[in-house]
Order: C-alpha cells, then structure tokens, then sequence
C-alpha cells in the first residue's frame, strides 16, 4: 500500500486575505481567497468541496495590514457537519505543536460564531476569537497556509483524521446499542416520519436512543463512547464519530436519499478513520422538501426495526 501524499504548507508573505462573500457563479455559494504578492491564488488556500474550488474570489485592495506571522484555520460554520469537517480541516496543521504557537486567522460563513463551531473549537483546543476572524480585505506579513485535509464529497487524509482525535472511546460494552436520533432537530432540518416507532421497537430491545443536539458536545461524546453497535438515519450527528482516537463499534447508516457526493462523505470518513460502516436500504414516501432537507415518511417503520435487530 502506498502512502498518502503529504499535505501541503507554504508560507506566504504579504499575503491578500480576502473574506467571505457571496459567490457569483453556478455551483459557488460562497467564495473567499488568499492570494501571494503577485497577486495569484495561493493553490493550499484551496477550499474545495464537491470538486469545486470556492476559494477564488477576485482582489480587492486591503483595509489594513496586520503585522507578524500568522497561521490560516480556515472557515468558520454554523452548521455541525460542515464546521467538523470542512472549518476544521487544517485541524492537521493546527494543532501540530510545532504550529501551536501561530495565531490562527480565520474566515466566517454568516455573520456570526455558532455554538457548533465553539463546542468543537473548544474540544480541540483552539479558539477563534473576534479579532481574527477576517472580514475584510486583509494584508498579512507572513501567513503560514496549510492546505485542506478533508473535502465535502471528496477524500479525508489520515493525518486530518488524527487530528480531530479528541475524545477517548475507552473499552467497548458487548450489547451496549446507541441509536442517533433525528428527532429532536429543529422544524427547519429534514424529520423521518416513522422514526418514533423504530426508536420504540429499539427501546423495547434494550437499545439507547440519543439526540446528539440535546447535549453539549462532550456530552454527546460520552454518551455514545464504548457502544458496540451505532446506528441512525444518515446526518451530521454521525460525523461525531471523528473526534474518537478510534470506533471500535459496528455502525450501521440507513440512507435517506442523499446525493452521492453527501454519501461519500461519510464513507470517507470511515475510511480515514478505519472503522467499519455499512448503510442499509429504507423505503420512504416522500412528504415534502427536496435535497437533504426533504421529510420522509418510512413505509415500513417496523421492517426497519426489525432488521436492525435480526443484524445484532
């Protein structure tokens, strides 16, 4: 087996860091940059995701200069799934403690610091406080860029995945099963018609339901940490999985429709982290919505169940 290709990590000077801000071409919602004295995009400020590279906004000249060495963190989210996997993924270079020193600079999508993306900066150590979080055009003396270890549709590298290690999963419970509810997600994100009745099937087995989003961060962590079997319908709370040193645990994904790009992802992270993962089928009645945040009603809740629990 070959080994992975390092990330790159390039240090700029007077480097032209440009925001956040709408994008202005298909397939681009957003765009941000950095660019080199010269003027040209510096290639490991790439930000790509579904193999689209966003970072290519226009120059524009600075407001300001900012003085010393600094190192890029990334992009900031609201949204759980993105800050973990796309904001964080420089995490490889962040937290390296031969970089630990460097202030982080960071970009921002919205107008404001989640608590998502605070619970998981605080879990990891870092910070992102407001004064380095650009919002303007902004010249810095020396900028340390690493390039981006995980790609939304794309690949994770393994030393990202390292990275996000925080959390210990400690020895595995035999017949210890956590199930990852949708329930309790704001009206706004995509619900499961059915999933009550899964969950009282699966409670009934002896099964542990859990809301992930009920809980502070640390606290979803401990709750699912040394379960033996890890299942839900396909989201974001499954992503939590990347911030254990290992997942000794069988996981079992029920699909919901996704894109294929949206379910690569979660088999990228499988992969990086090297745990088994297996998605089952489910037939829904759609009731509403498009994309990932289209209502599903299950046809079958019971069936659902009672192949989770034929499986273990």
């Amino acid at each position: 087996m070959t080994e992975p290709a390092l990330l790159g990590l390039r240090l700029v000077r007077d480097a032209l860091v440009l925001p956040v801000q709408p994008g202005s071409r298909p397939g681009h919602a957003f765009t941000m940059g950095i660019r080199d004295q010269a003027g040209a995009p510096v290639p490991e400020a790439a930000f790509r995701r579904e193999g689209r590279d966003l970072a290519d906004a226009p120059p524009r000249p600075p407001v300001r200069r900012l003085p010393g060495r600094h190192i890029y963190g990334g992009v900031l989210f609201q949204h759980f799934g993105h800050a973990l996997v796309e904001g964080l993924s420089r995490a490889w270079a962040l937290r390296d403690p031969a970089h630990r020193d460097l202030p982080p600079l960071w970009l921002r999508r919205g107008d404001r610091l989640g608590a998502p993306m605070r619970g998981l900066l605080d879990l990891l150590g870092l910070d992102a406080p407001a004064e380095r979080v650009v919002t303007e055009p902004l010249l810095v003396e020396e900028l340390l860029v690493p390039a981006q270890g995980a790609e939304f549709g794309g690949g994770m590298h393994p030393a990202q995945a390292a990275a996000l290690a925080a959390a210990s999963y400690g020895p595995v419970r035999a017949g210890r099963r956590v199930w990852l509810s949708r329930r309790a997600l704001p009206a706004h994100l995509a619900r499961i018609e059915g999933e009550d009745e899964v969950e009282a099937l699966l409670t009934e087995a002896g099964w542990e339901v859990l809301a992930p989003e009920t809980l502070p961060l640390p606290a979803q962590l401990a709750a699912i940490a040394g379960a033996a079997r890890i299942a839900g319908f396909m989201g974001s709370a499954f992503h939590l999985l990347l911030l254990f040193d290992r997942v000794p645990a069988r996981v079992s994904l029920v699909s919901r429709r996704l894109s294929r790009d949206v379910v690569s992802a979660y088999g990228a992270i499988a992969a990086a982290k090297g745990f088994a993962q297996e998605v089952l089928p489910a037939a829904f009645d759609a009731s509403g919505g498009q994309g990932p945040r289209a209502a599903l009603r299950l046809a079958d809740p019971a069936g659902l169940a009672r192949r989770l629990l034929d499986g273990g």
